[in-house]
């Protein structure tokens, strides 16, 4: 458990634990990176969600993967105070609509140890849970 959790801090990611009360990956941003927001623009409404760019590379990588073989999960974050604070979360299935868009130029280079975590964390009950994603806007005001 130990090397894990090493490997994790090099993958930038705060691992809440499997044993403890939040059993979720809460993937934070590193304080090194350049940000840049993109945007996942989920179902017909095209609901905006603001999460980093590398963040949300690596989200793409596991969506996908998780849409071909058919299966969905549950993707939560913390909104801020712009939209209301509280949580949100969404299913995500392969029916659904989505859209990924990167503010950035340059395509982020994928972390393969972000990328088993998420993955595992998918199959999870809670799901993979954004630590720094929010709502563009409130759904409620559009």
């Amino acid at each position: 458990m130990a090397a894990l959790a090493q490997r994790l801090r090099r993958a930038s990611v705060d691992w809440w634990g499997r044993f403890g009360r939040r059993a979720a990956l809460r993937v934070r941003i590193p304080t090194d990176w350049t940000r840049t927001l993109g945007t996942l623009f989920y179902g017909a409404g095209r609901l905006p969600i603001r999460i980093d760019d590398r963040i949300l590379a690596h989200l793409k990588a596991v969506v996908t993967a998780k849409m071909r073989r058919g299966e969905g999960f549950l993707l939560s974050w913390s909104d801020s105070a712009e939209v209301g604070h509280g949580r949100s979360s969404v299913w995500v299935h392969p029916s659904c609509d989505l859209h990924y868009k990167f503010d950035g130029g340059t395509p982020p280079k994928l972390d393969p140890a972000l990328l088993e975590e998420m993955n595992i964390e998918s199959i999870q009950a809670r799901g993979i849970e954004l630590a720094d994603a929010t709502l563009a806007h409130s759904p409620r005001t559009g």
